[in-house]
């Protein structure tokens, strides 16, 4: 499998009419960029198992670009909302959400590939 492959799966989850579709999106969107990040990096220098999102996040601020390093965390951000936060007492999330957050991921991903 290709981390690609998700972001194919977050757009056709993305054009779906419920939550739980969006929500799903924006957890696949997020998966593609990670794969893509922790591939990219792994190139550079050993990636950890442990606390490996914030590792990545780390990279990129410190030996990338700040800016990704950001978008990747606040992705991140999403994505745990996304699969976590259920319930009334949560924010909902819209298509228009999930539509905006896979646009995010596949631009970020682009980005990653091109600077590392």
């Amino acid at each position: 499998m290709r981390p690609t492959e998700f972001f194919s799966l977050a757009q056709e989850l993305a054009e779906n009419n419920t939550e739980p579709h969006w929500r799903s999106a924006i957890s696949r969107a997020y998966y593609g960029v990670f794969h893509i990040t922790r591939n990219s990096v792994s190139k550079k220098t050993i990636v950890p198992r442990k606390d490996v999102h914030q590792f990545l996040k780390k990279y990129l601020d410190n030996h990338v670009d700040r800016k990704l390093g950001q978008k990747l965390g606040d992705l991140h951000g999403q994505r745990t909302q996304a699969d976590y936060d259920i319930g009334k007492r949560y924010r909902t999330f819209t298509k228009r959400d999930a539509e905006v957050q896979v646009g995010v991921a596949s631009r970020l991903a682009t980005a990653i590939q091109e600077t590392i």
